[in-house]
């Protein structure tokens, strides 16, 4: 299984110049817990919720005023679309990190999440579960 086969896609990003309250309330409105920080096609860095509490907030920061920039992670570990799911799940531990963008060819298509890869490598054993449960009640 690759990783087009679990991301998700569309990914709104936010650009380092923007205000962390910006990003704060993009997060809010899509329900997400990060956002892409990039500049046209460059992507440049990754904002999570909790790097907003501890690196922003908790600092007593600004957030109206302090940039997103100040607080997003870098470097960005990326991975392609056909990038295996062990792979990505292997570099998200090594990297420490939780979610990897999606790069086709230099632009970001989709991100991946280790919830992503988990619930998909979990579905065959899911399944295997419910057909074994099927087959005991039919005997």
């Amino acid at each position: 299984m690759q990783v087009i086969d679990v991301m998700m896609g569309a990914i709104e990003t936010v650009d380092a110049d923007d205000s962390c309250q910006h990003a704060a309330r993009m997060m809010r409105d899509l329900e997400v817990g990060c956002l892409v920080v990039a500049k046209g096609p460059e992507v440049e860095g990754i904002l999570t919720d909790r790097d907003l509490v501890r690196l922003c907030m908790a600092e007593g920061h600004d957030f109206q005023k302090c940039k997103v920039g100040r607080h997003m992670t870098t470097p960005v570990f990326t991975v392609r679309p056909t990038t295996e799911l062990d792979d990505a799940l292997r570099m998200m531990h090594e990297q420490h990190v939780r979610r990897l963008p999606v790069l086709d060819e230099g632009r970001l298509v989709g991100m991946v999440s280790v919830s992503d890869v988990v619930r998909a490598l979990d579905a065959p054993v899911h399944e295997l579960m419910q057909a074994l449960e099927t087959s005991l009640v039919t005997r």
